[in-house]
């Protein structure tokens, strides 16, 4: 049991034992009769009673005593209500317009206690500030959504709610406006603490199993996390926590018997590819502006000895100033603000009612537009060289950037003048303007910082490391800076190489989609046809990553025409390969080797090896997704050929195929030897590590082939690891894929079911059909056969979309009748359906490949058990190939 269950239970049973025992030595000694009595004896036990019980009540009474002035000593945000003994992980915070990176990559830097930050309570903000603290209070672990605009009073209710309950006395801290970007390793550290198993790995175990492992154990030590400007964990463009270590820890986080309670406070609301684990469980609680009685409160607290007139007018004038700033916290800041920065020269009132007198969407822009006239000129020049470096800076790069435009070693006078007005914020020692509406007005005006952001650009350049000692995402932050800053002047050449040099860097964590912003952004301006082809076809790689498959199409299509304007015929043919790729990701194989053999005809006319083996390569995948497996290995033999004679890193991938390929047609010497050559050729380029992670995906699968099932589980769960560190979603999904067969093997369903969830997170949609059918088939094995019938019914529309592209595509046949007889066995309806899909099958690949076909009757046997008897035969036998025929006579 533990020590708080303890405490509850001792609360209650302490005054019963007592008064028990007062109870029986009454007896005892006659008390009750004494009463009533004139038995002396009695009375003088009564009276030592009484002086025992004085003595006692004046003991608590003092320490009670004590206890309040130390409560009341303690600084803001500490607590002294102890009602829940949670770990708790805040991840919060208002996301400063900064450069996105990659979060999960770099060591967090170390926790520190909460400082008091939070402002004023919200007093009256009941619905949310209750919904919070109940899903604070909840026995099991969560992650907890809290989202709307910036300066809505987010942090405010979080921290308000925090020390209600009790969670923020050992507050941990973690900027990420300040610091590196939040990882496994640094949430490790601090929920570790404490803990029966501790934070030290033993060999061969990862991070996440060691984060597993911490929150097993529901009696541990409570923690509570805050994590700042929680915004930059999101992927810009989908909007989703883009480290894979750490979207896998939330997953951990929110299903461990230890309570912890993961707060993660953005804008904008994270989207899942799946409505599938923690995401889908997470409350949501929006913060859009306080509500008016929260507003007065707030605002009243903001100038609580009510120097400025704001405490005054928020009790005379709430509706007028609830209007004028819409009930949102920063906007009371920078009203504020402005009254700080006029002194005495304006009141609160005349401020709002001038406020009045604009129409409600202008509101905020003539608020900014007061606060920067009434700064002198030494202070407008530096909030200027702020908000054209839009990210925190030192004063050092603030002074380089005004050098010839104010006197020396004035800005180190002037930046803590701002801070102290609260204009600017300081984040360690460095400086940033964190107002969005600031920044508008003063890029609207003619001295704003657009006249300095070449030279900003300039000395940015000079501070930030070569690409060649960039060892992490984060370490590219200054590039990134730098490229806004590039954008936003319009120098596009500059921002274009700039782009072009960061890429190399990036390309190592899987990370290429970083620059999609700028890229977009970059498109029809570069001028010369060929730096459009190039911007474009980097584009349409982007996009067809992400699943955008008419925007890559889109990207590409647009290529191919500067290439033709160029006469660059070497653009036009890979452009073809990179079409047939869409097409191929779309699901049409049939589309794709058409522009597959477009491509290798130009390539055999140029002499281009490295484009043949593109071409034949890609042509081969066609060929074997539509059965013709003695053509695929001709052309994928030769595919490898050409790329091993250029030592080429694409010999890996061509090397993998083909021994997957003739695993499944059980030839298990030529896939070993297959796979041979795909791990020596991966470890002739070291530089690409997620090579050698491929090479273990596949020996996985091998061994799975062959029913080496142990072993094939431990090299998967490495696969599994390394291509998590590497930022590799389609190796974790075929991966997981292989964990998640091996346990329904080994008649694990419920580790299966987990490994699958796992998969799915990364699975585009018409793709990885068979992610899909074990989602289902693990539901359908876990008794969740609701789920499971839902799941088929998605497996049957996608099989479906795949095959009305292409009608030769035996696989997807195969999963409708599968999904077919997963809806309807035991029901009573007849498979008659599903045994036509599986002849739709077998009319491309009358005898399936040994493997395949065996995995196929697997999945079709776990069904069986609701089949009425002979219900299955006339299946089992189509999808195996092995159905009668009958010739006419």
């Amino acid at each position: 049991m533990s020590r708080r269950r303890w405490f509850r239970l001792m609360r209650w049973t302490a005054p019963l034992c007592v008064l028990t025992a007062l109870t029986l030595v009454g007896t005892w000694l006659d008390w009750w009769s004494a009463l009533v009595g004139h038995r002396v004896a009695a009375w003088n036990w009564v009276e030592r009673v009484s002086w025992f019980v004085a003595i006692g009540s004046g003991v608590a009474t003092a320490v009670a005593a004590f206890a309040a002035r130390r409560r009341d000593q303690d600084p803001p945000g500490a607590s002294n209500v102890s009602m829940i003994a949670d770990t708790v992980v805040i991840i919060a915070g208002e996301a400063y317009a900064m450069p996105r990176v990659v979060g999960g990559v770099a060591a967090s830097i170390p926790a520190r206690r909460a400082s008091s930050g939070g402002g004023a309570d919200p007093i009256n903000q009941v619905n949310e500030r209750d919904r919070l603290a109940a899903a604070l209070r909840t026995d099991r672990s969560s992650v907890i959504l809290v989202h709307g605009r910036a300066g809505g009073g987010k942090t405010t209710l979080v921290r308000w709610v925090l020390r209600e309950t009790g969670l923020a006395r050992e507050l941990r801290e973690h900027d990420l406006g300040a610091g590196p970007p939040l990882d496994v390793r640094a949430l490790l550290d601090d929920i570790a603490l404490g803990t029966a198993v501790g934070k030290r790995r033993r060999p061969g175990e990862d991070l996440l199993s060691r984060l597993e492992a911490a929150m097993q154990a529901p009696d541990d030590e409570p923690v509570t996390i805050l994590v700042q400007n929680a915004q930059r964990l999101v992927d810009p463009d989908r909007y989703s926590v883009t480290s894979l270590e750490l979207n896998e820890a939330f997953e951990i986080l929110s299903g461990g018997l230890r309570r912890v309670k993961v707060i993660l406070e953005l804008r904008d609301l994270p989207v899942a590819s799946t409505a599938a684990g923690w995401f889908k469980d997470a409350p949501r609680i929006g913060i859009d502006g306080l509500p008016p009685q929260d507003f007065g409160t707030y605002v009243e607290q903001l100038d609580a000895a009510d120097r400025l007139g704001l405490s005054s007018l928020a009790r005379t004038k709430p509706d007028l100033l609830y209007n004028v700033l819409q009930g949102v916290p920063r906007r009371a800041q920078l009203f504020r603000t402005v009254l700080t920065l006029a002194g005495r020269r304006l009141n609160a009132r005349e401020l709002a009612e001038l406020l009045a007198r604009e129409a409600p969407s202008a509101r905020a822009g003539r608020l900014s537009e007061v606060l920067v006239e009434w700064l002198s000129d030494e202070q407008r020049l530096v909030v200027i060289a702020l908000a054209a470096y839009r990210v925190p800076v030192t004063a050092e790069q603030v002074s380089g950037l005004l050098a010839n435009e104010t006197a020396a070693g004035r800005v180190a006078v002037v930046l803590p003048e701002l801070v102290e007005s609260t204009v600017i914020t300081a984040v360690g020692h460095r400086y940033h303007l964190l107002s969005p509406e600031v920044h508008d007005e003063l890029a609207r005006r003619p001295d704003g910082p657009a006249r300095l952001l070449p030279a900003a650009a300039d000395l940015l350049s000079r501070c930030r490391r070569p690409i060649k000692s960039v060892k992490r995402v984060e370490d590219l932050d200054l590039h990134f800076a730098e490229l806004d800053i590039r954008i936003r002047a319009e120098l596009w050449l500059s921002a274009y190489s700039l782009i072009n040099e960061m890429e190399r860097a990036l390309s190592r964590w899987q990370a290429g989609h970083l620059m999609l912003a700028a890229r977009e952004a970059l498109a029809g301006n570069l001028g010369k046809p060929f730096r459009e082809l190039q911007n474009d076809n980097a584009l349409g790689c982007i996009y067809l990553s992400r699943g955008r498959i008419d925007d890559a199409r889109t990207a590409f299509e647009s290529a191919v025409q500067h290439a033709s304007r160029a006469n660059w015929r070497h653009g036009r043919r890979k452009l073809f390969i990179n079409l047939a790729a869409v097409h191929w990701e779309a699901g049409d194989a049939a589309q794709a080797g058409e522009y597959y053999l477009g491509a290798l005809g130009m390539a055999e006319e140029e002499y281009d090896a490295l484009d043949q083996a593109a071409a034949l390569s890609g042509l081969a995948k066609c060929l074997r997704r539509r059965g013709a497996y003695p053509e695929a290995i001709r052309r994928g033999h030769a595919a490898l050929s050409l790329a091993q004679n250029g030592g080429h890193r694409s010999a890996v991938d061509i090397a993998i195929s083909l021994a997957r390929w003739h695993s499944e047609l059980r030839d298990v010497d030529e896939a070993d030897r297959l796979w041979g050559i795909a791990d020596e050729a991966a470890r002739e380029h070291p530089e690409d590590p997620s090579l050698r992670v491929r090479c273990l995906d596949a020996r996985a699968d091998l061994l799975l082939d062959t029913g080496y099932l142990a072993e094939a589980a431990r090299i998967a769960h490495q696969a599994v690891t390394w291509a998590r560190e590497l930022q590799d979603p389609v190796t974790v999904l075929q991966a997981r894929t292989t964990l998640a067969m091996v346990f329904l093997r080994n008649g694990h369903p419920e580790q299966a079911r987990r490994e699958i969830q796992g998969a799915d997170r990364y699975r585009l949609a018409n793709r990885s059909l068979v992610v899909l059918a074990l989602q289902a088939l693990t539901a359908f094995a876990t008794d969740s056969e609701t789920e499971a019938r839902s799941l088929f019914r998605d497996l049957q529309r996608e099989a479906v979309k795949r095959h009305t592209r292409d009608d030769r595509d035996f696989a997807a046949w195969d999963f409708e009748g599968l999904a077919i007889v997963g809806q309807r066995v035991g029901s009573g309806k007849p498979l008659d359906s599903a045994v036509e899909a599986f002849r739709r099958a077998r009319d491309v690949t009358p005898v399936p490949p040994p493997v395949l076909r065996d995995r196929l009757k697997f999945m079709l046997e776990l069904l069986r058990v609701n089949a009425a008897p002979g219900e299955f035969d006339a299946v089992l036998a189509t999808a195996s190939g092995t159905e009668p025929k009958f010739e006419p006579s």
